[in-house]
């Protein structure tokens, strides 16, 4: 009962750890394994084999946050207008697009996108996923172009969006599709949906709407989630005002 084992682990033998990991692992791998180890500490002091956490209150590195990866709006410009608007693949593949940038969803849920999802009288498409539904404005241009895949297609699938054998579209055929006009775009930065997705709520951040309403688009739980795009935005601002005022 509290034999003071704690007593063989001291504090410069924690700090020489995390400075051993700090050399040649990430501050997130760091931050992780003294995660598990103050919880196997926590264990034991909970079970009386000792009197205290050796690292209650230990000092971590601080974690330095990544910021998404972003399209500039000159590059969407040009993966947008990269799809052939006369032939039906072409037509489909940038109504896909079109409504990825436009709307912020998730792979997932576009691909998941049925007919019946569709309200062209407001001009809005239901995000349905597990959790709820979203009700997302789709923009003129977006709405331009669903409405003329939706004109053309031939098939009689629910689904909105469908391979050439008339068979909802995999997120592998996404990535696939997005590649392809990655490259007739001639961009050259790391490109994916989830990169669409940052830049469309970066964009907005951008043109001043708000962490609560950007929350509410993209289906995040926590405003903080938003908030990250309103953050860069501010931070971008302030290295502006710091290169051109003078007396910065």
């Amino acid at each position: 009962q509290g034999t003071g084992y704690e007593g063989r682990l001291s504090k410069k033998d924690i700090k020489d750890y995390i400075k051993f990991m700090t050399d040649s692992k990430s501050i997130a791998t760091v931050h992780r394994n003294i995660a598990s180890l103050k919880g196997f500490y926590e264990y034991l002091h909970t079970l009386k084999v000792i009197k205290r956490n050796p690292l209650s209150g230990v000092e971590l590195p601080a974690q330095t946050k990544q910021l998404p990866l972003i399209l500039s709006v000159e590059e969407v410009d040009n993966l947008l207008s990269a799809p052939d608007n006369k032939t039906l693949k072409g037509i489909r593949d940038k109504a896909m697009l079109e409504m990825l940038y436009a709307t912020g969803m998730k792979v997932s849920e576009i691909i998941s996108l049925k007919i019946e999802d569709l309200n062209l009288k407001e001009k809005t498409v239901n995000c349905v996923n597990s959790k709820k539904t979203r009700s997302i404005p789709l923009g003129r241009v977006c709405y331009d172009a669903v409405n003329r895949y939706l004109r053309i297609r031939t098939d009689d699938s629910e689904m909105l969006f469908v391979n050439m054998y008339n068979e909802p579209i995999s997120r592998q055929g996404f990535w696939k599709i997005l590649k392809f006009y990655k490259e007739i775009a001639g961009i050259n930065k790391e490109i994916s949906p989830k990169i669409l997705r940052h830049s469309f709520a970066m964009h907005l951040a951008e043109n001043g709407l708000e962490a609560e309403t950007l929350k509410q688009l993209m289906g995040y739980t926590a405003v903080a989630s938003a908030n990250q795009y309103v953050d860069m935005v501010n931070e971008e601002i302030k290295n502006q005002y710091i290169k051109a005022h003078p007396r910065a």
